[in-house]
C-alpha cells in the first residue's frame, strides 16, 4: 500500500531513520473526516528524498507537534491516540496532492471473489478498511505500477486450463495419448511403456512409501499414480489396472489411517495438520519443516494427486469406510488451500497469495528476508492436483477455481521465476540465469537451499513434469533455458543423478526436436537408472513420447496450437 501505517493508543509517536532528517514543514490540515483531522507534514532526508508524515487522532485535539530531537529522530505527541502514516514522496506538489486524498485510511484486510466461465476467470482483491473509511485507498498493484485511487482491484484471465486433465499435454497438439483424444504414441513406445511398468509395479510398493517423510512418501506415491494411468491409458495395456491399485491402496490407506511413520496432528494455534516429527526434539527443520507448516503445498499435493489417479480408476474408493478416503484428501486441502475465510478449523488460502500471484513455501519459521519459494513447479504442480481431484469427485467449484489459481499461477511464474530473454520485471542481471533460484519477500538468490550446482536451481523449477508443466513452462523458455545451460551438456550439469532426468524429460516441452532427444535419452535408461531419482520411466517415457517423440504415424502436430 502507499503508506506504512501505525495505529497508537495512549502512545509517544517516535520516527526514526538511518538517513538523518534536514528539516520537517507544516503543511496544515490535510481535510476533515467524521469525528477526526488529518494533520501533515513534509520531511527531506539527508538523501535528497522526501517524506510525508499524517496523524490522525481519533478524538478532536490541538495540532500535534513534530521536531527533529537528533539527527536520526523525529518526536510527535505522548499520550497520541489515533493513526500514524508514512509515504515517500517522489513527486514533489503533485504527489502530496494525491497521497492527501488517501491519508487517514488503512486496509485491514481483503476479500477475493472470483467467478469463471467457461476459460474466462475473473477475481477482485476488495479491500477491507479502517480509519476515515469514506476515503479511497491509494494502492498499487504487486510490483512498479502507478498508484490508484481505489477500495478493489479486479482481474480477467482469458485462458483458463480447462482442457488439460491427466493426458500428457502441450500447446502444439493438446492432449496425447487416451483412446479418443487428439493424437496417440506408436506401438513401439507403447511397449516400452508396458515393459517399465511392469518392472515398477513389481517393487514393494508399501515399503516404499511408508517414509517418515510427507514429502518423499507423497512423491513415492504419485510416482507410482502416474505410472498406472501411463500403462492404462497411453500404453494402452488395462490387464495391470486391478493389479496396480489392489498395490497402491493399501499402502495409501495407512496414511488415511493415520498410521504411517510420523503420523499427522491436528495443531489448534495455526489451524492445520502437521508432521508429528518435530514434536518433542525442538528440530524444526525434520522434513523441511513440515511440522511448522513449511512447504504444505508442495508435500500434500502429491497426495491429493496420487488420490485423484487412484479415484480415477476407481471411483468406488471414494465411498469406501464411510467416504473417508474423501474426507482425508479434502482435509488435506482445506490445510493449504482453503477457499473459505469461514472454516473454523483451517485459514483461508495458507499457502497461496493472490496479489503475488504465487504461494509462498516458508511457514510460520521466522526469516530476515521474509516469505521465499524455491519450487515453483511443486508449487503449480499443487494446484493441478487439486483440479484433478475435484474433476473426479465432481466437485466443479474446486475445479473451476484451481483452473483460475492455475492461470494466476501461470501469469505470476513466468514474470517472476521463469525469465525468458524477453522477461522486463525482474532486473537484467538477474533474468539472464533463466530463473530466479531462490525467491524471497525482498531478494532473490540463484541457488538453492541444498547446493548450487545449475541442475538444482533449474531443476527444482521443472519438477514434477506433469500434464500442466507445458501450461506454466512455454516452449520458447524451455528451448533457451535448455541451449543456455544444457544442451550438449556444456555446463556439465547432467551428471548429476538427481536432476537429469528431469531435465531430460522437461525438454521434450520445447518442440519437436526437443521432444525427440528427451525420448531417445528415457529409451536408454532403465527402471533403475541413478538419473530417474524420485521419477518414474513408466510416465517418462509416456510423456515424451506423447509430446511428439514417438507418436503414431497418422499425426500432424499444428505448431500453432493452443488449445485443443
Amino acid at each position: 500500500m502507499a503508506f506504512v501505517t501505525g495505529v497508537c493508543s495512549k502512545a509517544t509517536v517516535v520516527i526514526q531513520s538511518q538517513k538523518r532528517f534536514l528539516n520537517v514543514t507544516d503543511l496544515h490540515l490535510s481535510a476533515d473526516g467524521p469525528g477526526a483531522s488529518v494533520h501533515r507534514w513534509n520531511v527531506q532526508l539527508g538523501d535528497g528524498s522526501s517524506w510525508l508524515i499524517y496523524l490522525t487522532p481519533t478524538c478532536m485535539s490541538e495540532r500535534p507537534i513534530l521536531q527533529i530531537t537528533g539527527k536520526g529522530t523525529i518526536l510527535g505527541p505522548k499520550h497520541f491516540t489515533g493513526i500514524v502514516q508514512v509515504a515517500k514522496n517522489p513527486a514533489g506538489t503533485a504527489g502530496i496532492d494525491v497521497f492527501n486524498k488517501a491519508a487517514g485510511v488503512y486496509p485491514v484486510g481483503a476479500t477475493i471473489p472470483g467467478t469463471v466461465s467457461c476459460r474466462t476467470g475473473t477475481y477482485t482483491l476488495a479491500w477491507k478498511k479502517k480509519g476515515i473509511e469514506q476515503r479511497t485507498l491509494l494502492i498499487t498493484t504487486k510490483g512498479t505500477a502507478t498508484a490508484t485511487l481505489a477500495d478493489e482491484f479486479t482481474m480477467v484471465e482469458y485462458e483458463l486450463p480447462t482442457h488439460i486433465g491427466f493426458d500428457p499435454w502441450s500447446p502444439r497438439l493438446g492432449s496425447v495419448g487416451s483412446e479418443g483424444s487428439a493424437a496417440t504414441v506408436s506401438q513401439d513406445a507403447k511397449a516400452a511403456i508396458i515393459k517399465a511398468a511392469k518392472v515398477e509395479f513389481a517393487q514393494d510398493i508399501t515399503k516404499l512409501t511408508n517414509l517418515t517423510s510427507k514429502y518423499y512418501g507423497g512423491i513415492a506415491f504419485s510416482v507410482y499414480a502416474r505410472a498406472m494411468y501411463a500403462i492404462h491409458n497411453i500404453g494402452g495395456d488395462t490387464t495391470f489396472t486391478a493389479s496396480s491399485l489392489a498395490k497402491l491402496e493399501p499402502p495409501f490407506d495407512k496414511y488415511v489411517k493415520n498410521q504411517e511413520p510420523n503420523p499427522l496432528c491436528y495443531d489448534g494455534v495455526w489451524k492445520g495438520l502437521v508432521s508429528s516429527a518435530s514434536y518433542g526434539n525442538n528440530d524444526s527443520l525434520i522434513d523441511f519443516g513440515n511440522t511448522y507448516y513449511n512447504d504444505h503445498n508442495f508435500h500434500y499435493g502429491y497426495y491429493v494427486y496420487a488420490a485423484a489417479i487412484i479415484a480415477h480408476f476407481d471411483p468406488s474408493w471414494l465411498s469406501k469406510n464411510g467416504g473417508v478416503n474423501r474426507i482425508w484428501v479434502n482435509n488435506l486441502i482445506r490445510d493449504w488451500s482453503n477457499p473459505s475465510a469461514e472454516d473454523p478449523f483451517f485459514p483461508f488460502s495458507r499457502s497461496f497469495d493472490w496479489f503475488h500471484g504465487h504461494s509462498w513455501a516458508r511457514g510460520v519459521l521466522e526469516a530476515p528476508d521474509g516469505k521465499d519459494q524455491e519450487s515453483s513447479a511443486e508449487d503449480a504442480f499443487s494446484t493441478y492436483a487439486i483440479k484433478m481431484w475435484g474433476k473426479v469427485i465432481g466437485d466443479a467449484s474446486l475445479e473451476a477455481r484451481s483452473n483460475l489459481q492455475l492461470a494466476v499461477t501461470a501469469r505470476s511464474l513466468q514474470s517472476y521465476f521463469l525469465l525468458a530473454s524477453d522477461n522486463d520485471v525482474q532486473p537484467a542481471n538477474l533474468s539472464g540465469n533463466r530463473a530466479t533460484g531462490i525467491l524471497w519477500d525482498r531478494k532473490i538468490n540463484h541457488t538453492t537451499y541444498f547446493g548450487d550446482d545449475i541442475a538444482y536451481i533449474q531443476g527444482i523449477h521443472m519438477l514434477p513434469i506433469v500434464p500442466s508443466s507445458a501450461y506454466i513452462r512455454k516452449p520458447s523458455f524451455v528451448r533457451e533455458e535448455w541451449d543456455q545451460h544444457f544442451a550438449d551438456n556444456k555446463s556439465g550439469s547432467l551428471n548429476s543423478d538427481d536432476f537429469t532426468g528431469h531435465i531430460y524429460v522437461n525438454l521434450a516441452i520445447a518442440d519437436k526436436a526437443g521432444a525427440f532427444e528427451s525420448h531417445a535419452f528415457m529409451r536408454k535408461q532403465t527402471t533403475d537408472s541413478p538419473y530417474l531419482s524420485r521419477s518414474s520411466l513408466t510416465w517418462d517415457l509416456a510423456y515424451t513420447a506423447a509430446l511428439g517423440g514417438s507418436l503414431a504415424s497418422n499425426v500432424s502436430v499444428n505448431s500453432t496450437r493452443l488449445w485443443n
